[in-house]
Order: structure tokens, then sequence, then C-alpha cells
């Protein structure tokens, strides 16, 4: 099943420019704290499998981590020890102000890829959930 927690809904603007809204719902469909409005500059892509039933693949290209955070709590992964020990390993690279890299975790069902990178100053955050096969 595609998780319903996660809605993703677009709306347009008196001068017709479409923006998008990413929101999490909890189980009586009431939108949580936990809502992201995407700038016209933000990628969010979402992958369906062959059958259109599971989600594949997320990728995010934009500014805003938050992104990254409702997106763990839609998939449910905020718990997994190796997203703590990545939240762990971002924060402490953002502390000291390094603005280039990139950390890997794997779940057991996800392959998540974080990356900061300042050249791309409208897109200086990347991340990919990526659903893992069952060969490792």
């Amino acid at each position: 099943m595609i998780p319903t927690e996660l809605q993703i809904t677009s709306k347009k603007d008196s001068s017709h420019s479409t923006s998008f809204l990413v929101e999490l719902h909890n189980s009586e469909n009431e939108i949580t704290d936990d809502s992201v409005q995407l700038t016209p500059s933000d990628r969010f892509y979402v992958l369906l499998n062959t059958q259109k039933t599971k989600i594949s693949k997320i990728v995010y290209e934009g500014q805003n981590f938050f992104t990254f955070t409702v997106t763990l709590k839609a998939l449910n992964l905020q718990q997994e020890p190796e997203i703590h020990n990545m939240f762990l390993e971002i924060d402490k690279r953002r502390a000291i102000n390094l603005l280039n890299f990139e950390i890997k975790a794997h779940t057991k069902e996800w392959k998540v890829i974080f990356k900061s990178d300042s050249s791309h100053s409208n897109l200086p955050i990347t991340f990919t959930f990526e659903k893992r096969t069952g060969k490792l």
C-alpha cells in the first residue's frame, strides 16, 4: 500500500502559479503539525513500483531540511537506529559549518542518502529514499 500519511496537494494562487504542500496526516486523516510548503524551486519526486502499489523511491532537491524529517515520519523511519545515527552525523557536520557532505544509511527496507552541497545555492539539500530489494 502507498502510505496515506504523506499527502501532496497542489494549489494555485491569484497569479496562477502552482505551489505544493506536503502534509503528514494522522490515522483520523487530520493534518498534523508536520507539513511543509514546497517552493517553486524545490523538487520532490515519488516513484512507484511497476504495479503502482508501493513507493519505490523518493527524491527531494531543495532548501528545506524539515522536508527530510517529514518524509522520515511518513515512512515511519524516525525511530530506526541507523537513521538516528545519520541525524547525529548530519548535526555534527552542520554544527561545524561543513556545507559539502554526503551520508548514507541503510535500514531493513530503505537505503537513505542525504547530501548537502553548497555549490548549488538554490538546491543545497538532496535526499533519496530507495526501497531495498531482496538482494543484499
